[in-house]
């Protein structure tokens, strides 16, 4: 609709900025493009500054798509703008930012300037500790250093000021999962699933299925069990699917469970129409190794 708009009223500002809004989540070039052109207009026939909230989306997308200096540059700009609005409405000015300086740390973070990135968040939690993605954050950047424990309190801090924050109980549980410690982990997504506002959530249920079929890789298991955990896993993949039907990795899981049946050209099947949609998935060439090497196809 808003396409037909632009198209209809190229002129429109408000269309465009609305269309750069639409698809900021599914197309990001384009979202950057019909932001672009909103600038452009208020510029050149309006007469008028860019709003900062502009600036900083379109900085936003930048990043998405891996220009990180001009990312940086519209940032700066976003704040430069905020800094002279902020006479007009003092709150509303500095919540922009605030945004984009968590914006910027992230911008630091891709660029793996990483002492810079924490410096900023930490400073951004001084002035609102309220900021979860400021935990979170901190949490990933010592997660990726090792520091398990660390890690572990950055994302424990989030859930002591939001308890039902999805993603922190998804990171806690993935650092549990990354130690082979299945039982914490598989409580945190449950956790997730338990809360009336993420009981469908995908990335829980494919842990959770990834959990089950986890778990008969592991020597010491009872092996009578196999079956039960096997069809467990099948039923959380299918849930994911059942709910998003382009999740690659649910496909995945289906064949894994599928070839552990000793479906093997079903699960070679499956894992064939994975591959074809992206080559992207290191697992899925893999487990197509795995089934041709069950099939004696050296």
């Amino acid at each position: 609709h808003l396409k037909k708009v632009t198209d209809e009223f190229p002129d429109d500002v408000e269309a465009w900025i609305e269309l750069g809004a639409v698809l900021e989540a599914s197309d990001t070039q384009s979202s950057l493009d019909a932001y672009k052109k909103a600038s452009q207009l208020l510029t050149d026939t309006v007469g008028a500054d860019i709003p900062p909230e502009i600036l900083n989306n379109i900085g936003v997308l930048y990043f998405k798509l891996g220009d990180y200096e001009e990312a940086l540059s519209y940032f700066d700009q976003s704040l430069d703008r905020a800094r002279q609005e902020s006479i007009q409405d003092e709150t509303y000015y500095h919540t922009i930012m605030v945004t984009t300086t968590y914006n910027l740390a992230r911008l630091h973070e891709g660029l793996c300037e990483f002492e810079k990135s924490e410096n900023v968040y930490k400073g951004i939690l001084k002035e609102h500790p309220l900021y979860i993605d400021c935990y979170l954050r901190l949490g990933c950047i010592a997660r990726d250093k090792e520091q398990i424990y660390e890690a572990s309190d950055w994302f424990k801090e989030a859930l002591q000021r939001n308890q039902d924050h999805a993603d922190a109980w998804a990171l806690m549980g993935n650092l549990h999962l990354a130690k082979q410690e299945w039982g914490p982990g598989q409580k945190k997504f449950e956790r997730i699933l338990q809360n009336p506002n993420t009981k469908g959530d995908t990335y829980s249920l494919l842990s959770l299925g990834n959990v089950w079929l986890a778990s008969i890789h592991q020597p010491n298991r009872d092996r009578s069990k196999d079956k039960r955990h096997l069809d467990r896993a099948l039923g959380y993949y299918k849930d994911v699917l059942h709910k998003d039907s382009r999740n690659l990795y649910a496909a995945n899981g289906i064949g894994a469970v599928l070839a552990h049946k000793g479906f093997f050209r079903e699960a070679r099947d499956v894992f064939a129409q994975v591959r074809e949609a992206t080559a992207d998935l290191p697992d899925v060439w893999l487990n197509l190794a795995h089934i041709y090497v069950e099939q004696k196809q050296y």
